[in-house]
């Protein structure tokens, strides 16, 4: 078995690399012991045991790649406030985001309301040649 640094396999996209890796490095820990694996796969010695722990707990289930995407975001601009922008913004198409809060009473601030805006699509982009004037019919 030839050393290969834990970090270098990281940063390969495949996922069945990752895993082959966190597998080897398991088995190894059986035979050798976990600080020589640590000094082997150049990495520490509590990422030894996460993957140790891992595989004792859950299996080969336990090597797979684990989402690092937040379970929930606290501060998200809800579904409902969203809506009520999208209403807002049909009805007067013509303001913009701090006129809307202003006109509509809106709780989410005038950045969330652009960003909400711009994600639905709502508003021209860079460069536009739609005019004020012949939106709102001034």
């Amino acid at each position: 078995m030839s050393p290969v640094r834990y970090s270098t396999v990281l940063g390969d996209k495949s996922k069945e690399s990752r895993f082959q890796l966190r597998l080897e490095l398991v088995r190894y820990v059986q035979k050798q012991g976990l600080r020589e694996v640590a000094r082997f796969f150049c990495c520490s010695r509590n990422t030894v045991r996460l993957w140790v722990r891992r595989y004792g707990v859950q299996g080969f289930s336990g090597l797979q790649e684990r989402t690092r995407a937040p379970r929930r975001i606290p501060h998200k601009t809800s579904l409902y406030l969203e809506q009520r922008v999208v209403k807002a913004r049909k009805r007067v198409p013509c303001c913009g985001a701090f006129r809307f809060k202003q006109m509509f009473a809106l709780t989410p601030s005038v950045e969330a309301i652009r960003r909400t805006l711009r994600g639905r699509g709502l508003t021209p982009g860079p460069g536009s040649s739609i005019r004020r004037s012949w939106i709102c019919g001034r």
